[in-house]
């Protein structure tokens, strides 16, 4: 079989993702794919070559200052920009930093905040500053400033870096929102929250970018992320390999937009006083898919169902029900959108027991049928 090389970062969530769309891919394509972590050197390419003989590679940008050459004349696409300087000529797939920073200050700025603050990864990279710079351009539009903490300070020093954060955000005007280079980045701003006895969201609001699950729903307070969409990245990525591999000319340069923005407890400021309602909603977005009802929802609060829907509609605009079946519908969108799961398997997925129970309520929803859906949604990707 016809093989391509996945060269990953071992271990990291966008490589599971991204993966799992070049698999996608490569199954359509009749190709193998064989994931390989950690390699930097040429003498490590080239082995790989005399292994695999291999049609192309898939790398990340830290490859972005090499020259088609360095991966011994095979085609490559870089997964990030690569256009850092002269000399590079590979081609590459990427999210816009611009992109990401629009979504994040429309996020903060729709808060009506005091203050407005950027939080780098530890790690030094150019991804980073592009998205500082992309963010503080996005603010400038609105007439806002942008206060900077450069974490790479402390690379070497979680503690230290987390302490310090902590008085650096105590020093801000609150509220303050906070657009963090990545969840990792994210998570440093939630615990430096807590270390500094400042509330999320209503003292710091907190915005990620990766929406790595595992860190935005572990973190003190859950958070808000960018979706970038890894698995479309990875799709698009083997996708723009295979042109290359069957003649088209290069280097271009592919740009993706992300898919969105997943909404957690680190934005959604409400009445400080009204904290049950605030664990309502985060309860919600976690159980509604599990077959959690409104009455269900409401059993913790020790009062009247009438008044927790009023109060639970003067914070959100919407009534229990309502926001249940809202969650249920965005699940719904996202596996009916990301691959040919079976519509029987989603249904269940989302909290239905049955298909046609399913059925009714994302036409009542949509206006259309979950298949009609799916493929509506299939060509307007072509």
């Amino acid at each position: 079989m016809k093989t391509i090389i996945y060269l990953e970062e071992l271990g990291r969530h966008p490589d599971r993702q991204m993966h799992a769309g070049i698999a996608a891919f490569a199954r359509k394509a009749g190709w193998d794919v064989q994931s390989v972590p950690n390699v930097h050197t040429k003498a490590q390419l080239s082995n790989l070559v005399k292994i695999w003989n291999p049609l192309g590679f898939i790398a990340h940008s830290g490859f972005v200052t090499r020259r088609s050459r360095f991966f011994c004349g095979k085609p490559t696409v870089v997964i990030g920009r690569t256009k850092h300087g002269k000399g590079t000529d590979v081609s590459c797939v990427f999210v816009p930093a611009t992109a990401m920073a629009e979504l994040a200050a429309r996020e903060l700025l729709s808060l009506h905040l005091r203050e407005y603050a950027y939080v780098s990864e530890a790690k030094p990279s150019a991804w980073d500053n592009a998205r500082l710079i992309a963010f503080k351009s996005a603010m400038a539009l609105h007439g806002k400033s942008v206060n900077a903490f450069d974490a790479t300070r402390f690379r070497a020093d979680e503690t230290s870096l987390v302490s310090s954060l902590a008085d650096w955000l105590k020093g801000l005007e609150r509220p303050v929102g906070v657009f963090a280079a990545s969840d990792i980045a994210a998570t440093n701003a939630a615990s430096a929250c807590r270390r500094a006895g400042l509330s999320t969201p209503e003292d710091v609001t907190v915005v990620g970018v990766g929406n790595d699950e595992n860190l935005c729903e572990n973190a003190p307070c859950s958070l808000t992320s960018i979706d970038l969409g890894f698995y479309d990245i990875g799709y698009a990525a083997a996708e723009s390999l295979s042109r290359l591999i069957s003649g088209e000319n290069g280097p271009w340069e592919r740009t993706l937009s992300p898919k969105g923005l997943v909404r957690r407890a680190s934005t959604r400021r409400l009445p400080r006083s009204d904290k049950a309602i605030t664990d309502m909603i985060e309860r919600i977005r976690r159980e509604a898919c599990n077959g959690l009802s409104a009455k269900d929802a409401t059993n913790p609060l020790k009062c009247t169902r009438r008044s927790v829907e009023s109060r639970f509609r003067a914070a959100t605009g919407r009534s229990i029900l309502e926001e249940i079946r809202r969650v249920r519908l965005e699940a719904a969108k996202e596996l009916l959108k990301n691959g040919t799961a079976d519509i029987s398997f989603i249904a269940n997925r989302c909290g239905y027991r049955s298909l046609s129970a399913f059925s009714m309520f994302f036409r009542a929803e949509t206006g259309l049928s979950p298949r009609e859906w799916r493929t509506k949604q299939a060509l307007r990707s072509f």
